[in-house]
């Protein structure tokens, strides 16, 4: 490696001062780290200076990592999906594994299918970065919510229930409440 190259690696990058630099922006000189480097027409650039390469009608989509309320939006999803494999009752009609998807409909049916079809509705339109996800994930997060409660305290006859709808209730109440936060956060931004 030439003496310049280390001098290069050596240096800090400009928009992220505990990163190490990767490159020069081709267009302004600064050093820029593996996040802020664009590849532009076979350039390098860093994130400030995409649009005098590319021209001022362009419009450029940083890509940003998941929000603390994006992360417990998906993770009440999931836990409500997870829930749906557990024992909803103590014995009988939903006791065994996959006791959320009893063959009777049920509160553990509709808490089920809330939020496994909502966990993956959210998975696909949230890692798109889509408004319409928070609003799925609070819907679904109270529908499974709701239905997980009143599975509950209305359990199959001659049951009891057990764990399912306590996980369910308490990731629905996650799910509902984290992407809840996460448009209020939204509409502060943008």
């Amino acid at each position: 490696m030439s003496e310049e190259a280390n001098a290069k690696t050596a240096e800090k990058c400009a928009a992220h001062p505990g990163r190490q630099a990767v490159a020069e922006c081709e267009a302004c000189g600064r050093p820029v780290c593996v996040i802020c480097a664009v590849p532009v027409r076979g350039r390098v650039v860093g994130v400030e200076c995409v649009v005098s390469v590319l021209g001022e009608h362009t419009q450029v989509v940083v890509a940003r990592g998941w929000s603390r309320a994006e992360l417990a939006a998906g993770s009440g999803l999931g836990l409500v999906a997870v829930a749906s494999v557990l024992p909803w009752t103590r014995f009988g009609e939903g006791s065994a594994f996959l006791g959320g998807w009893d063959a009777v409909p049920s509160w553990s049916l509709l808490a089920s299918v809330a939020g496994v079809v909502t966990f993956a509705v959210w998975w696909v339109v949230g890692r798109r970065r889509r408004r319409g996800g928070d609003l799925v994930a609070i819907a679904g997060g109270i529908v499974a919510a709701a239905a997980a409660f009143l599975g509950f305290i209305h359990p199959p006859p001659f049951t009891k229930p057990w764990i399912g709808p306590v996980v369910a209730l308490i990731g629905g109440v996650i799910a509902a409440g984290g992407a809840a936060l996460d448009t209020r956060r939204a509409g502060r931004v943008g």
